[in-house]
């Protein structure tokens, strides 16, 4: 040995020793190599014991491929692959099974039942997004591609357009074209982009004017150069792929706000993802996922992919939560139903107590809607009791008053019979004594001739009244209403020298009217009282209008108006209805309204009352005319 070369010699007397030493030392030696050599044996031997199964086996290795735009079963990368796998199990035979990448992703339940059918799975990522999802599959390799000392993934979308259009630089500006894509459920192609497109806008639903999803990346192309889409979203690295084979000239398209080659040599318009895996199921041994792994990660590059050990997939894990696609695509649905199961107690106490208070609010305004109503059916009932009750006692005075009135005709007709005879015996005497002198005086003989005049008037009435309290009706006769309103206005001047004056007028020289003349002088003579006392009411001088009108030969309106004070509702109401025991002037009985009303009825005329702006009243007698009138004994109207 070294160390023994290089001992000083003053420590020859130790050799013997030494040697002996040196002997036990070999022996050790020897002991632990020979365990070694058995030990190596041994494992060379379990080591054979573990590979023979994988050798002698004639079971099958079933590989199951989900092709999709960007993971073709076609593609020179997927067959290589198969390849490998296909020697490096040998001699036991690899079955391959293609299936449709967006019917598996769409059926759920043949998704899950690939576990049982297949001992690998060549799938994309989204295929696979987290362990709940996997349906019984265990990820092993990823496919990359090799950018120096770094390894990119190959997941993403390149967004092209015709190299001639120019409204179109920013995925932004893509808002409200039309977008073709190979599938709705590609990661590579689709739904990278719309997560690119989430983050900026929220809102995808609307964002697209339109989008066709053509089937391929070929249909893509060919949609984008015929114009039929304004854009096209291609899986990574298919653009330069087309140029490098020549089925696409490099000036044809351009892509959309093109990201950084690094760290992959491709024009993208995303971020990167995971794309292609290779997962083994649970119905595969170890042994076979192991060996498997071995001759993936042994496989050469193929147009720079390669398969490494499988990445983390978080990210599209994040991409299928903000999307809501795959597992997550009833995420809304789920979190709904785990709020609902987890709380659904409190839920309901909470819905029962607010169904109690929308109850009790409906019960509450239901009541007041009631006692609403009953309220008003109260207070319309009271009015109307109201009504009657003064309406009743209005008729009660009514028959009180007219039950005086006959009372009093009888007994002042009866009084009033005997000095009315003894007035007319007097101016007889008056008369006979004073004969010769009667006529050398006027005055005196148009005095005696007045008081007789007017007593014959005062005999006239009485013998009405007593009519009147017999219920009699008098004859009627056809009189000249000129001749009525002049003899009405005469007695009111002499019984009201100083009253308003009266402006008569008169568009027709004859207006015969069938009635009962006196009656009809007591009807204009009441409704003059009560416009000349109405009218002196004002500070201001005035004078009482009554005007004759034929408007037709039919009618004739006799029209009285004056300008007094202002007529509240009340009285007004109750001086067209002629409610008796109402005065309408200062110091009367209230009896000359209804008088006018009884008279008016009796001959049949009709009354109307109207208030003028400034003050006081007119009222229009509409008297029938006797139907022989004339037409050519019409008068201008004083107004023309």
């Amino acid at each position: 040995m070294a160390s023994s070369n290089n001992m000083p010699l003053a420590r020859t007397e130790l050799r013997a020793p030494l040697r002996s030493c040196r002997s036990q030392r070999i022996a050790r030696l020897a002991s632990v190599a020979l365990g070694l050599g058995m030990a190596a044996l041994c494992a060379q031997e379990a080591s054979a014991a573990d590979a023979a199964p994988l050798h002698t086996s004639g079971t099958p290795v079933r590989v199951g491929i989900v092709s999709t735009s960007a993971n073709s079963a076609e593609s020179s990368f997927i067959r290589e692959t198969l390849e490998r796998l296909r020697s490096g199990f040998a001699p036991r035979t690899l079955t391959g099974d293609v299936l449709d990448g967006a019917a598996a992703a769409s059926d759920m339940k043949a998704r899950d039942s690939l576990a049982q059918s297949h001992d690998l799975l060549i799938a994309p990522s989204e295929f696979l997004l987290q362990d709940e999802a996997l349906g019984g599959f265990t990820r092993l390799v990823t496919k990359a591609r090799r950018a120096g000392e770094r390894y990119a993934d190959t997941g993403g979308t390149t967004v092209v357009v015709r190299a001639d259009r120019r409204d179109i630089r920013s995925l932004d500006e893509l808002s409200g074209k039309s977008i073709a894509a190979p599938s709705p459920d590609a990661l590579s192609g689709w739904l990278s982009l719309l997560g690119e497109i989430k983050v900026r806008h929220r809102h995808i639903d609307d964002f697209f004017a339109r989008t066709d999803f053509v089937g391929g990346s070929g249909a893509v192309i060919e949609a984008v150069l015929s114009g039929r889409a304004d854009a096209g979203a291609l899986p990574v690295c298919l653009l330069e792929e087309l140029v490098r084979t020549k089925r696409l000239p490099l000036e044809a398209l351009r892509v959309v706000e093109p990201r950084p080659q690094t760290p992959l040599a491709c024009l993208r318009s995303t971020a990167l993802y995971p794309e292609t895996v290779i997962a083994s199921s649970a119905a595969a041994d170890e042994h076979l996922a192991k060996e498997a792994t071995r001759i993936l990660l042994e496989m050469p590059p193929e147009e720079e992919n390669e398969w490494i050990v499988s990445r983390n997939h978080a990210d599209v894990v994040h991409l299928a939560q903000s999307l809501e696609f795959g597992p997550y695509k009833d995420l809304r649905r789920s979190r709904l139903y785990t709020v609902l199961r987890e709380h659904l107690p409190v839920i309901a106490a909470i819905g029962l107590f607010v169904l109690l208070l929308l109850t009790n609010e409906w019960r509450l305004h239901a009541l007041l809607r009631k006692r609403s109503r009953e309220l008003e059916q109260t207070e319309r009932a009271k009015a109307r009791a109201e009504k009657a009750g003064r309406d009743m006692r209005e008729r009660l005075a009514a028959l009180q008053t007219r039950g005086m009135v006959s009372h009093l005709s009888s007994m002042l007709a009866h009084e009033l019979k005997q000095p009315l005879a003894a007035i007319f015996n007097r101016c007889d005497v008056v008369k006979l004594r004073l004969n010769d002198a009667l006529n050398d005086d006027d005055e005196s003989a148009e005095a005696v001739l007045g008081i007789e005049g007017s007593a014959a008037r005062i005999a006239a009435i009485v013998e009405r009244v007593r009519g009147y309290a017999r219920k009699e009706e008098a004859p009627r006769t056809q009189c000249e209403l000129n001749a009525v309103l002049r003899a009405t206005i005469d007695t009111y001047l002499v019984e009201t020298p100083n009253g308003m004056p009266i402006d008569f007028s008169s568009n027709a020289a004859s207006v015969p009217v069938n009635g009962i003349e006196i009656e009809l002088e007591l009807l204009f003579l009441n409704l003059i009282r009560n416009a000349s006392s109405a009218a002196a009411m004002l500070e201001s001088p005035s004078i009482v209008n009554l005007d004759l009108i034929l408007t037709d030969p039919d009618c004739a309106v006799v029209m009285i108006s004056n300008d007094g004070p202002k007529v509240p509702d009340e009285a007004f109401r109750r001086i067209a209805e002629g409610t008796p025991g109402f005065a309408s002037a200062t110091g009367g009985l209230g009896m000359g309204l209804s008088i006018v009303h009884l008279i008016a009825a009796r001959h049949a005329i009709e009354l109307r009352f109207r208030r003028k702006r400034t003050g006081g009243l007119v009222v229009e007698a509409r008297v029938p005319v006797v139907a022989n009138a004339k037409k050519n004994d019409e008068l201008p109207h004083p107004d023309n």
